[in-house]
């Protein structure tokens, strides 16, 4: 699919889908910030592959634990500020999680029914998941594997080839290098 206009952040939908996410998975066992940063992930760059442009279009960048939304600690202070969503200390097994807790529906007039699908579709698929086993998953994503810590995962990344083997082949390789230089992206 080719993708000819830039891509541009929408934050007004990138609050709205947190609220959003965060209501669908309040009754799910391991929900915290950690599986909410993955589950934007995968909506946005699944959208991206599947409808052609992200859903909110915010950057991604690697951080240790995985993939995670650029502006999402000053989003998140902010929709605190504002009451729109409130963070819950939980404990999990022998750690404590943050967990989102949104305190009003989400304006859905932003979204096509077609991105609140997708939405719904990963985090049902990752409904009983713990926040360590989907970093693990999100650790196998080959644009998460190639950028050096704090680099901005590129949305193209998800034609790479091969997103869930465990070694980076040459061919990889050799695109990844491509692609960090017309970004200019720096290899760890």
């Amino acid at each position: 699919m080719q993708h000819e206009q830039p891509i541009v952040a929408n934050l007004d939908k990138f609050k709205e889908l947190i609220l959003h996410i965060s209501k669908l998975c309040e009754d799910h066992p391991f929900f915290g910030v950690t599986k909410l940063n993955k589950l934007l992930f995968v909506a946005d760059f699944s959208a991206y592959a599947q409808l052609g442009v992200p859903i909110t279009g915010v950057e991604y960048f690697k951080l240790k634990f995985g993939p995670a939304p650029r502006p999402m600690k000053p989003v998140i202070d902010e929709m605190r500020l504002r009451e729109d969503l409130f963070i819950r200390p939980v404990t999990v097994f022998t750690r404590t999680e943050k967990k989102p807790i949104a305190a009003r529906e989400a304006n859905y007039n932003l979204f096509t029914g077609n991105e609140i699908e997708l939405v719904d579709y990963f985090a049902e698929q990752f409904r009983d998941w713990t926040a360590t086993q989907i970093v693990n998953w999100s650790h196998q994503y080959i644009g998460w594997r190639v950028v050096a810590e704090k680099e901005i995962i590129p949305y193209e990344s998800i034609y790479w080839p091969d997103n869930q083997e465990t070694e980076v082949t040459k061919r990889q390789l050799a695109l990844a290098h491509v692609v960090a230089e017309r970004y200019n992206l720096v290899f760890p």
